[in-house]
């Protein structure tokens, strides 16, 4: 991906005055942009020249180091922190909330006005109207060739407003998933008799809809330490490597002006500290701002000050880029996969240029510590899109890093986790057997008590290659969704399609379907080796698998800590072919039964649509209808299950209070049906030579494999 990076140059002293400098048509936008910022803060850039087409170098002319990162913070809404004998411009938390509350008011009145609008008797052409209407703001309020900017109102109230397709099926949670994430306007084309197609690799015929693939929602919750640790691994050696200019045309190809602007930085630098601002535009509306502080004598340090640029900024960055819409994708053909690429919006799918690879070896390299560690790469982060070119390293944060050079067989190194895919409260144990890095740990929303957490833990395996190089096939229950080019996969990770499956807020009474326990049941491995047409049966399960899948039966997410039913659960012989039969099934086996399920690798769920999907009712909810609405859901939950009649009252009070903000009801036509597909699984794991070609063939590009090692019981 080429980046569209500003390097703005504040130094202590008075530039000297520049002749005019034409600029290629692509670096136009990229001036415009810095002439906005000038505006905004009243400080003064000029130019310095163009070293690439989508590279920037311009400096601060007549201004102090401090005052100008001053103005610019105020510009920005950013905190100006002194930090040693620099300055860093930092994300000021408040600001961002200000600014986040003052967006989500204006979005939240304006949804309120077509919720009031649809309430009252049913009238199909006023809602369909009110929809229209507020069609038409959300596109305006985007921005013409605008991705699907969700971070821009509340996530959470939009999919309030169709909690009640969230259903206590599969087929209902999945239509409720697709609705809160889906386009709008795609809703309101939707005629009796679609199809709706959940696949992670449909046919361009089976893409009828126009879905929300970068999920802003987690985005924005994991912008923090957690994408920071991410992101930063790689970028803090390609800008620190720019930042030296004498370098930046290895990195970047021939730059053009580079030798001039290296002699210009090396003379400021002379005078005191030089401190460079970097604003890198990572998408079409989107700005990241950096700071780097070079100190006398101490080099520089780089640090990621945010890693999404002010709403204030990205609209004027919108202004500028969105004026013609076929200009603006054409101008960000390579970045346009952020906003449709899934997971992988994140981590910046770029090739790493080979002088920053080198640095990356350098620094892994501890041979006083360990064995040479010369590279850690998930192959879920191999950047195999339409390219396939060298991968991205960035995914283990320097305190993961570090435990891992420290590693030893035999010894047990507990760490917390700063990942996209585990939360950064979650523990994970890590310890090297015999050249496997085993990582065990619990997926999210799984257990509830740490009796659960050591029963239901699923180990992630490393490959070892030769000179000790692991390749981190960190969690491998990812890897299927961003193999596809194209990943049209309602889910970033296989957690967030376990808790989808197997939410705690999904079955009041406790309970998980027999798909969603199979579900919980499989490995990551297991998942990778699924084929088309694949039956997966309970005598595939290992006993570890089946103790999983029976407390899931059990309804163990929902025990309270110590409990009897724990203790019932235990006794429970699991390697019985009839374990699953319980006693909350009078009949001997659930409903819908165990002993097979069906599914395909790519999780495809086909949705036919019967009746108007439009033909709904915002019904407001007020404080009585609430409590009625409660009593009514409480009273249905106790008829259609008997054996549990000594549910708590307050918490299906609780959990069904936050679903129920507004009512929607759907046309009495409306209904799906669900499609699965299923063949014979393996339950073993799975070996190098039998992971999809896609990632053998990426590892194989920087490693040789080295002897198949043993594969664990």
């Amino acid at each position: 991906m080429k980046r569209a990076i500003l390097l703005l140059a504040a130094a202590l002293t008075v530039g000297h005055g520049q002749q005019p400098v034409t600029l290629t048509a692509r670096a136009e936008p990229l001036l415009q942009i810095v002439n906005k910022l000038s505006e905004q803060s009243g400080v003064k850039i000029s130019v310095q020249g163009p070293i690439k087409d989508d590279l920037l170098l311009v400096r601060v002319k007549d201004q102090p180091v401090e005052a100008v990162l001053k103005r610019l913070a105020e510009a920005l809404r950013a905190d100006l922190i002194k930090d040693g004998d620099g300055y860093r411009i930092a994300w000021s938390a408040k600001s961002a909330q200000d600014e986040e509350r003052e967006i989500s008011e204006w979005m939240m009145g304006q949804l309120g006005q077509y919720r009031q609008a649809g309430a009252g008797p049913f009238d199909t052409a006023k809602l369909k109207t009110a929809l229209d209407e507020f069609i038409k703001i959300m596109e305006q309020y985007r921005g013409a060739g605008s991705a699907l900017m969700w971070d821009q109102f509340d996530e959470t109230e939009f999919e309030e407003t169709f909690s009640d397709y969230q259903a206590l099926s599969p087929e209902g949670r999945a239509i409720g998933f697709w609705l809160a994430r889906a386009d709008m306007a795609a809703i309101a084309r939707m005629k009796p008799g679609d199809r709706i197609v959940f696949s992670s690799a449909p046919t361009r015929a089976q893409r009828p809809l126009s879905v929300d693939r970068s999920t802003f929602a987690q985005y924005r919750e994991r912008k923090t330490e957690d994408a920071k640790q991410l992101k930063t691994l790689v970028e803090e050696y390609e800008k620190k490597v720019a930042a030296l200019l004498p370098e930046l045309s290895d990195l970047m190809g021939d730059a053009e002006g580079g030798a001039e602007a290296a002699a210009a930085a090396e003379e400021e630098q002379k005078d005191g500290d030089l401190v460079w601002l970097c604003i890198e535009r990572t998408g079409p509306f989107q700005l990241n701002l950096w700071s780097v502080v070079f100190r006398e004598n101490e080099g520089f340090e780089h640090e990621l000050v945010m890693i999404e640029g002010p709403k204030r900024l990205q609209s004027d960055v919108q202004s500028i880029m969105g004026k013609d819409p076929k200009r603006a994708i054409a101008l960000d053909e390579a970045t346009s996969d952020l906003y449709t690429s899934g997971v992988q919006n994140l981590y910046n799918r770029t090739t790493v240029a080979p002088k920053t690879v080198q640095k990356l070896r350098e620094r892994l390299l501890r041979p006083a510590d360990h064995e040479p560690l010369n590279w850690v790469v998930s192959p879920l982060l191999l950047g195999l899109a339409e390219s396939e070119d060298t991968p991205v390293v960035a995914l283990l944060s320097d305190e993961l890093l570090a435990n891992c050079a420290r590693m030893r067989p035999g010894v047990v190194t507990p760490m917390a986790v700063q990942s996209a895919f585990v939360k950064p409260s979650r523990r994970v144990q890590w310890k090297v057997e015999e050249g496997w890095l085993l990582g065990v740990g619990a997926y999210p929303n799984a257990v509830r008590n740490e009796r659960a957490d050591r029963s239901t833990s699923q180990a992630v395996w490393l490959e070892s290659y030769e000179n000790g190089a692991p390749v981190l096939a960190d969690y491998l229950k990812l890897a299927k969704g961003s193999l596809d080019p194209h990943p049209y996969y309602p889910f970033q990770s296989y957690i967030e399609l376990l808790e989808f499956f197997v939410g705690s807020d999904v079955n009041y009474h406790g309970q998980t379907t027999p798909l969603d326990a199979v579900f919980a049941a499989l490995s990551p491995q297991q998942w990778l080796a699924l084929q088309a047409g694949q039956r997966i049966s309970i005598g595939m399960l290992s006993p570890d698998q089946r103790r999983i899948l029976n407390r899931y039966a059990y309804g163990a997410l929902t025990a309270e800590p110590e409990s009897p039913e724990l203790e019932e659960m235990d006794e429970v012989d699991t390697d019985s072919p009839a374990f699953e039969i319980t006693s909350r099934y009078p009949d001997g086996l659930p409903p819908t039964g165990f002993l097979a399920v069906e599914t395909m690798p790519e999780f495809r769920y086909v949705v036919e649509i019967k009746g108007d999907i439009r033909k709904t009712e915002w019904i407001g909810v007020g404080p009585d209808e609430l409590e009625e609405l409660i009593e009514s859901s409480y009273r249905s939950l106790l008829k259609t299950h008997e054996a549990d009649s000594e549910l708590e009252d307050s918490r299906v009070k609780r959990q069904t209070m936050n679903r129920y903000s507004a009512k929607v009801v759907l046309d009495p036509e409306f209904q799906w049906s669900t499609e699965f597909a299923g063949t014979e699984a393996k339950s073993e794991w799975v070996p190098f030579k039998s992971l999809p070609q896609p990632v053998q063939a990426a590892l194989k590009k920087i490693s040789r494999p080295r002897p198949e090692p043993v594969e664990p019981n």
